[in-house]
């Protein structure tokens, strides 16, 4: 089956898919797809007897459960990484028994910082939290080695990957390994094909669970494929000025088409997900604030903004600094604390994460 047209038509299919892992990626022709319409498979992860409406989560299969575990097993020596098991009981996910939606952390830096912030999340979502790196940063808060989740699904070198986030300065980290990253995040919906969304939060944020969960819980019902900070016609004085376009030029897509995207917190559907999955096999992609919008777009996929509510303080730069963050939280009439960039938190510690 030639995979360009068996992605591209998963949209319209209304039973949970599934990607065999076997299968060899690299070649359209070899894809396999089956449908998991076995409803015995779809088995109620066990609960424990404290806080059991928190832990059903009747969407998964029990196929999927285990292919998780799986995942969660450290590359190498197949130690399992620390994380709760299916009867874990340590946090509560508030979303799961009617919003199938994962939240993804990605981060190849396992310091203090960055530590208590994917902990923040790992409280707020529980079982569905997951940090992703191509690092072994065994000690982050469920932690999902990258190439567990993407290598046996999507053969495509890391060179290739390169460059779907190849425009990031190079004194603020190593964006090679934030590129693979994200590749390798968005693949979690052909891992887990109950997946409905997944939030996808880059490691140069600064913010508190409350104000994360809110912003989630906002959006649980919401069905849009792809949702951005902020979103851009190709027109004006972009058109002119905005250098990334040229890399929409070798595609497919037409320029009334063309549109970006800052994203450095992003939802995407499985839908959307595996449109790109679709066009980075059969063809060259690029850097994904212009590939992201510009392919949904032709596909004629949904697209909004998030609520100015959570990404005010969401700015390409200057960076924050400690105190304009303390003052700006004091002025704003609603609690939340969601701030980008913040690319010094190597060494810096704020006061939420210190306890």
């Amino acid at each position: 089956m030639n995979l360009c047209l068996a992605l591209s038509c998963l949209h319209f299919q209304v039973m949970s898919l599934h990607i065999a892992q076997h299968v060899d990626f690299g070649r359209p022709e070899q894809a396999t797809i089956s449908q998991m319409d076995n409803a015995s498979t779809h088995l109620l992860v066990p609960q424990s007897h404290e806080n059991a409406n928190e832990h059903h989560i009747s969407w998964m299969s029990q196929d999927s459960w285990i292919k998780l575990q799986q995942v969660r097993v450290q590359e190498g020596d197949g130690a399992k990484v620390q994380g709760r098991g299916i009867n874990g009981t340590s946090s509560r996910f508030f979303l799961l028994p009617d919003s199938p939606t994962a939240v993804v952390y990605m981060t190849y830096r396992d310091d203090q910082f960055h530590h208590c912030q994917a902990g923040l999340l790992n409280t707020a979502f529980g079982n569905m939290f997951h940090t992703v790196s191509v690092r072994q940063l065994s000690n982050m808060p469920s932690f999902l080695p990258a190439g567990s989740i993407g290598k046996e699904l999507l053969k495509i070198s890391d060179a290739e990957l390169y460059k779907l986030n190849d425009r990031i300065n190079q004194e603020h980290g190593k964006p090679s390994e934030g590129a693979v990253n994200l590749a390798h995040a968005l693949l979690l919906p052909l891992t887990i094909p109950e997946l409905e969304h997944v939030w996808i939060i880059e490691d140069d944020f600064v913010f508190d669970g409350d104000s994360i969960k809110q912003l989630v819980n906002l959006y649980k019902d919401d069905k849009t494929d792809y949702m951005p900070v902020t979103l851009h016609k190709y027109e004006g004085w972009l058109a002119h000025h905005w250098g990334p376009w040229k890399d929409l030029e070798p595609l497919r897509f037409p320029k009334d088409k063309w549109h970006i995207s800052f994203a450095p917190i992003m939802r995407v559907s499985a839908t959307f997900v595996r449109h790109v999955v679709s066009e980075m096999l059969e063809h060259d992609f690029c850097f994904f604030e212009p590939f992201f919008p510009t392919l949904a777009k032709y596909y004629n996929l949904t697209v909004k903004v998030i609520n100015e509510k959570f990404t005010k303080n969401v700015r390409w730069f200057p960076e924050w600094t400690e105190e304009e963050m303390s003052s700006t939280k004091e002025q704003q009439a609603q609690n939340i604390s969601i701030f980008h960039p913040y690319k010094a938190n190597q060494v810096h510690i704020l006061p939420a994460c210190s306890a």
